[in-house]
């Protein structure tokens, strides 16, 4: 995922803002931002709060800008207007459900977005507002699945007694944005900031060293309890099973995909990840009725139908038809040509469109 980059890049720039490396460090900053838009917010914060003197502020970010400006040039080429980042478009009210974020058909601005900032505002401020409570306290529950009860109060007790200033404290200002974006409280964002909980946690274990033995061996049995209950908790249970798909047979279904498809065939799915490892060119399954799916299908000139058995169960159901081969035997718009099932749940089936 782009967390990991972002984080590696971030937490670089910070490393060396603290060491009054200036230059080098708004430089990071700025390439961050060409993997994730957080980057634009954490850089000031970053800057403002890093041992730096003025001059040293204001090289930093000139530096950051310059490195991550030209990033707008490929958006204008790939998006077709000009913009700041692809994710303006979570800037909206907050989906009812999984299902409701799903593209439609006939929504326009799924993949050219040209509705301004302000225009977003405007119309979705209010309940972007109404929204944020509930939105802030599901990110902080995600946070003690990233970060557990007993390293949070250890972490908690650094920031209270120990942190002063600090550029890595810039990352703190991540879980109070996510709530007015349209995005689910993922454990992922709530990972990025693992960091600076450490950071603080290990201020923490000195003061408690400082104190003496006793305060030393609560905060270490705090420490270490709470890593265990990290490691047997939703974050470790992710760490061992990727969770946006059955990514063996979805690459299982590429590789049959690019020894038995033409180089310029497009691919159909919901997602690209076997578009991907079959090295051909996707379009994205629409959330519409079976019917609707393949006239749209056959006029885009697609190819094939990736359909996962996961994706079936939970997020297009009416595409069940497709995965049954009795129903199959009397379609001719599409012919089964690929399906592999290693376990209940992990299906893939890749379907030829006839024309």
């Amino acid at each position: 995922m782009t967390e990991a980059v972002f984080l590696a890049l971030a937490i670089g720039a910070i490393a060396l803002l603290e060491g009054r490396r200036a230059a080098l460090g708004g430089a990071l900053l700025g390439a961050a931002w060409w993997v994730r838009p957080e980057a634009a917010l954490l850089a000031p914060i970053a800057v403002l709060l890093a041992p730096l003197r003025a001059r040293e502020r204001l090289l930093a970010l000139a530096l950051a800008a310059c490195v991550a400006l030209p990033y707008c040039v490929v958006l204008r080429l790939e998006q077709g207007y000009w913009s700041l980042s692809p994710k303006s478009v979570l800037v909206r009210a907050p989906f009812a459900d999984a299902r409701s974020a799903e593209w439609r058909l006939a929504d326009s601005t799924a993949f050219t977005d040209t509705t301004s900032l302000g225009a977003r505002l405007t119309r979705d401020g209010g309940a972007i507002v109404r929204a944020y409570p509930s939105r802030l306290l599901s990110g902080l529950r995600a946070a003690l699945d990233a970060w557990s009860a007993p390293l949070l109060l250890v972490s908690l007790a650094g920031l209270a007694f120990v942190a002063g200033r600090g550029a890595w404290l810039a990352f703190f200002i991540l879980p109070l944005v996510y709530p007015l974006l349209s995005a689910p409280p993922d454990l992922r964002f709530a990972q990025l900031l693992v960091p600076a909980l450490a950071l603080a946690a290990g201020g923490a274990l000195a003061r408690a060293r400082d104190l003496g033995r006793p305060w030393l061996g609560v905060g270490a049995a705090l420490a270490v309890g709470g890593l265990v209950l990290t490691w047997t908790g939703p974050a470790g249970r992710l760490a061992l099973a990727f969770d946006d798909g059955p990514i063996a047979a979805m690459r299982g279904a590429g590789a049959w995909l690019s020894t038995h498809s033409a180089p310029d065939a497009v691919v159909m799915d919901r997602k690209s990840y076997v578009p991907f490892f079959a090295r051909r060119a996707h379009v994205q399954l629409p959330d519409e009725t079976l019917e609707v799916l393949l006239r749209y299908a056959r006029d885009n000139r697609v190819a094939y139908i990736v359909l996962e058995e996961y994706v079936v169960r939970s997020l297009r159901p009416q595409l069940a038809p497709l995965l049954d081969g009795a129903w199959l035997a009397h379609e001719s718009r599409v012919r089964l040509v690929f399906a592999a099932r290693p376990a209940p749940g992990d299906g893939v089936a890749v379907l030829e469109v006839v024309r």
